[in-house]
């Protein structure tokens, strides 16, 4: 198992001493209870969105209090991503080539044919311009999805040169369209100014850059290596510090002043500063937003929206609680399991499976016993994808030894074997993996089909702090 994957950061809080007890699935709040898995959320006018399984759209006014349904179909696509061009027109899209429209402010969504395939991300930027992330690559539409195009400049590269990862798209209207690619350790930004009649490449210096469209201008935010100073010794020295970024067209990019605090995932509406704060750089901070911390080990890998005084998380499960407006930035609060844990990719990341995953987090279980304050361990799993894309009959055995981190020097090192482990995890991981959503199998006619699928599940255990 390659641990460096997961692109974990530990950091060390206390020691706890090992006595033999279950282990435990971490509460991460009040979770909204719904009829179907919600893979997106946005917000728009006042009001919070998601859309996910059984090709559900549903919205909540009062901050996620309650919920109304908007759209529905049970056995249906499942809905990936979720997006309004105004108060009253908005669109959604999916897998096996669903798109859904609506011109009356979500009361109800129309289909609308023309893509295949499944859409991870889409933007327009009016009726008719469009742009999307497929499994594979990106394309444009000029005809409100009736026809989709490949981009030249991203398809003769993955032909010649290999492998690219689709960062983002957006669409600021009928001729401003770009991807964001990763190529190697590069940013590249690919964009248009005519409509897509000619594409143009252009090397970003962020590094795990951000890229949103807002108020008519791209808007890209992440970190950037400076190797242009001199070190106190007279030596050439490279530092990184934090960038926000923006273009009107995606050729000339004006720089905003460097901010004084990391930025996390970013949105049309802001960026999580931390687990427990988001504001807006783009507008300016001050205000920042507070809310009760999601992870209780101080991750940030879920999607959110504000509206309404309120924040909604969402993940596997989604989570609102209220927010309340700071014109200081409050003090980072530590996390309550003891341990800061950043995660990056799904818990089949390395495995085929994992190119269908369209909601499917590293499942992260709390474990007194573990010798030290993290690491990680894999499991074999089998379970069923059912025609909606939801995962049934999870069953999991073979949990191996595991890896933890030497909080000294920062090592990894093997613990374990196969008998000590038991089967003590096999409760926390199904109730994780029953959580997922994957991409379900098609036959010969297209037509969604119920599959069993197995695979080396890869997880993270974090021992408790409370545990003294």
């Amino acid at each position: 198992m390659n641990y460096f994957k997961f692109s974990i950061i530990v950091c060390a809080i206390c020691m706890v001493s090992c006595s033999r007890s279950s282990v435990s699935s971490p509460s991460e709040g009040p979770v909204v209870p719904l009829s179907f898995r919600p893979i997106q959320i946005v917000s728009s006018n006042g009001a919070i969105w998601i859309a996910g399984t059984d090709e559900s759209i549903a919205t909540s006014k009062d901050g996620g209090a309650t919920w109304e349904l908007k759209h529905g179909n049970k056995g249906g696509e499942v809905l990936v991503d979720l997006g309004w061009l105004n108060a009253k027109l908005g669109y959604a899209a999916g897998t096996r080539g669903l798109f859904l429209w609506t011109t009356n402010g979500g009361n109800s969504w129309t289909p609308r044919a023309g893509a295949t395939g499944t859409t991870l991300e889409v933007s327009f930027g009016d009726e008719q311009s469009g742009i999307r992330e497929t499994d594979s690559t990106a394309e444009f539409t000029t005809d409100g999805g009736a026809h989709w195009a490949g981009i030249p400049a991203l398809n003769s590269y993955r032909l010649v040169e290999g492998d690219q990862t689709i960062l983002n798209v957006v669409a600021l209207d009928s001729t401003r369209m770009a991807v964001s690619v990763r190529r190697d350790d590069d940013n590249i930004l690919v964009f248009t100014t005519d409509g897509g009649k000619r594409w143009v490449t252009v090397q970003m210096p962020q590094m795990q850059f951000t890229l949103i469209g807002k108020d008519g201008e791209y808007w890209a935010t992440g970190r950037k290596n400076d190797e242009n100073v001199v070190g106190k010794d007279g030596s050439g020295a490279k530092i990184e510090f934090r960038l926000i970024t923006h273009s009107r067209d995606g050729e000339k990019w004006t720089n905003r002043p460097t901010v004084s605090v990391d930025l996390g995932p970013c949105n049309a509406q802001g960026c999580l500063l931390w687990d427990g704060v988001w504001s807006d750089p783009v507008s300016g901070m001050p205000p920042y937003w507070v809310f009760p911390p999601r992870s209780s080990w101080g991750s940030m890998t879920y999607k959110w929206a504000a509206a309404a005084g309120h924040m909604c998380t969402l993940e596997s499960d989604l989570v609102c609680t209220n927010s309340t407006s700071s014109t200081t930035i409050p003090s980072e609060p530590k996390p309550s399991s003891g341990a800061t844990i950043g995660i990056v990719g799904n818990g089949f990341d390395q495995h085929a499976l994992g190119e269908r995953c369209l909601s499917c987090p590293i499942p992260v279980v709390l474990d007194p016993d573990w010798p030290e304050q993290s690491g990680g361990s894999d499991g074999l799993v089998r379970f069923v994808v059912r025609r909606n894309g939801t995962v049934d009959d999870v069953r999991v055995s073979h949990v191996s030894g595991g890896w933890v981190i030497n909080h000294e020097n920062g090592l990894l090192r093997q613990v374990g074997v196969t008998n000590w482990f038991d089967s003590k995890f096999d409760a926390p991981l199904t109730r994780a993996v029953q959580k997922w959503v994957v991409q379900p199998v098609v036959d010969g006619n297209g037509a969604a089909v119920e599959q069993e699928e197995h695979g080396v599940l890869d997880f993270i255990v974090v021992r408790p702090s409370e545990k003294k």
